[in-house]
């Protein structure tokens, strides 16, 4: 019995380093995913939270697309102040900026050029969920008749604190065929 007693307490010995190594590396993974978000309190919450990580993941893409999408908007019109924005809800079909193979690589290389103005490390919320949760909490408001203010907190997204201009993303972040979604 001593045996099995020495051999069972020399294996559980890597094993809980293990356990620890792994929640440790959940709760890094959980600040990284949700900046600003205090970590869960339980290890089953934390494991409820990394169980949508794909989903938030995609988030975070799409996050950075619209930093990107703004700042490339952005240097448009530092340029071009009198550009319509409404004008620019949709592609011209034909362009020679579009069809071209030399002019879609300058255009693709000027595009990646603004990467490092862009901060992808900051969680930019969709602006249309915020109005469509706005609307819902106001319906709410008036369906039970309260006159409370609805709650101003950010989401469980949060904004990150994390402010590094360095904009370390690369090339390979961006679609090289060119070929996004025409409006």
């Amino acid at each position: 019995m001593e045996d099995y007693l020495a051999a069972l307490k020399a294996r559980l010995k890597p094993l809980k380093r293990l356990g620890i190594d792994m929640v440790d590396a959940a709760i890094h993974t959980f600040g990284a995913l949700w900046p600003g978000v205090e970590n869960p309190k339980s290890v089953k919450d934390l494991a409820e939270y990394l169980k949508t990580s794909s989903d938030r993941i995609t988030e975070w893409r799409e996050s950075a697309a619209r930093v990107g999408a703004d700042e490339a908007l952005s240097f448009v019109l530092s340029w071009y102040e009198g550009i319509k924005l409404e004008t620019l809800q949709s592609m011209r079909t034909g362009s020679k900026w579009t069809t071209d193979p030399e002019l879609i690589k300058r255009r693709q290389a000027t595009a990646y050029s603004f990467i490092p103005y862009a901060n992808i490390h900051t969680f930019v919320e969709d602006p249309d969920e915020g109005e469509e949760k706005e609307e819902g909490e106001e319906q709410a408001e008036a369906d039970t008749g309260s006159d409370i203010e609805a709650d101003t907190a950010p989401s469980s997204s949060g904004i990150a604190a994390d402010t590094d201009p360095s904009g370390s993303g690369t090339a390979a972040d961006i679609d090289p065929s060119g070929s996004g979604p025409v409006a």
